[in-house]
């Protein structure tokens, strides 16, 4: 597995005010950020650190010991004055201020700053960090219109290493504004399956739904469900909530404020918050309806289960 962090600042205190961190110390970011690191990185995966790893860090050796995978720095502005008091090779594969690389599936150029134009840009991605979660910059229009430039910072990915499809889900949350569950009451369930219903607008067979989810959900503990709020089976997946006496967590496209994609960025805010927990998604599909294909490819690429129903 290929993974993408940037601008971890071990060592900054001033970090946790200046991008918000939810932390109470540089030693609990710190001590944080690495238990999740390597509760996710095996020791044959390879993480690609876009620069900024440390900053007046007392001793980066140690914090280099702890880190699993094998890593590879591009080097960022934070970083010249700590590299010079080791041996980067007793810690990293490579070190380089820019790289253009495949991960087996699509190229990438990395380089700490976030470039405006880069080689084949319209068939590659540029992989950046150093903005945090900063949206107050000339260049974020830029930045934000342009799927293919995504931000590796832990700022905006969850402080910990990402893969790219990880990394493409927050950056289009983060660039649309969009905060997970921030409008449901309380948390849910310890344990909870949060099931994605949706499919067709035209979809209006309630009682097979109704056969399909009973099955489904058999034996699955705790569930809700989560609604994209259409027309057609999500309404329908919204009922079937209702009649079972199941949580449903609903998120309605925003198609004032999102005219064109409002429902393609829906689809990917309903699985940032069903991922959350343990996510299924389970669709309707006419294998016409462009929506509904969004959220089957998301899904799959996301690694997340997704059972499709053809009608």
């Amino acid at each position: 597995m290929v993974y993408y962090i940037a601008d971890t600042h071990f060592g900054h205190t001033g970090i946790i005010d200046l991008c918000h961190r939810p932390f109470e110390s540089v030693d609990e970011m710190e001590m944080i950020i690495i238990e999740s690191w390597n509760g996710k990185v095996g020791g044959n995966d390879t993480v690609y650190i876009i620069g900024d790893l440390f900053y007046r860090h007392e001793d980066p050796e140690s914090v280099l010991r702890q880190l699993g995978g094998k890593k590879r720095l591009i080097i960022g502005n934070r970083d010249g004055a700590w590299l010079k008091k080791l041996d980067p090779s007793r810690f990293f594969l490579s070190v380089d201020s820019f790289a253009e690389v495949s991960d087996g599936k699509r190229k990438l150029v990395l380089c700490h700053y976030p470039l405006m134009t880069w080689n084949h840009e319209l068939q590659s991605y540029m992989v950046h960090g150093h903005i945090h979660n900063n949206k107050d910059l000339e260049c974020w229009q830029l930045i934000k219109n342009n799927p293919r430039l995504l931000n590796a910072g832990v700022d905006v990915n969850g402080f910990w290493p990402v893969t790219f499809e990880e990394m493409v889900i927050n950056n289009e949350c983060f660039k649309e504004g969009l905060e997970i569950g921030e409008d449901f009451d309380g948390p849910p369930p310890e344990h909870i399956t949060r099931v994605i219903v949706a499919g067709g607008r035209d979809y209006d067979d309630y009682a097979a739904l109704r056969d399909v989810l009973d099955k489904k959900l058999d034996g699955l503990g705790p569930v809700e469900i989560v609604s994209g709020h259409a027309r057609g089976a999500d309404l329908l997946g919204e009922r079937y909530a209702e009649e079972r006496g199941i949580p449903c967590a609903v998120f309605p496209a925003d198609r004032e404020r999102l005219p064109l994609r409002a429902g393609f960025i829906r689809n990917t805010q309903m699985l940032k918050y069903a991922a959350q927990e343990k996510p299924l998604v389970i669709v309707f599909w006419d294998a016409v309806s462009h929506g509904t294909k969004d959220m089957i490819d998301k899904a799959k690429s996301t690694g997340i289960e997704c059972v499709i129903i053809e009608y």
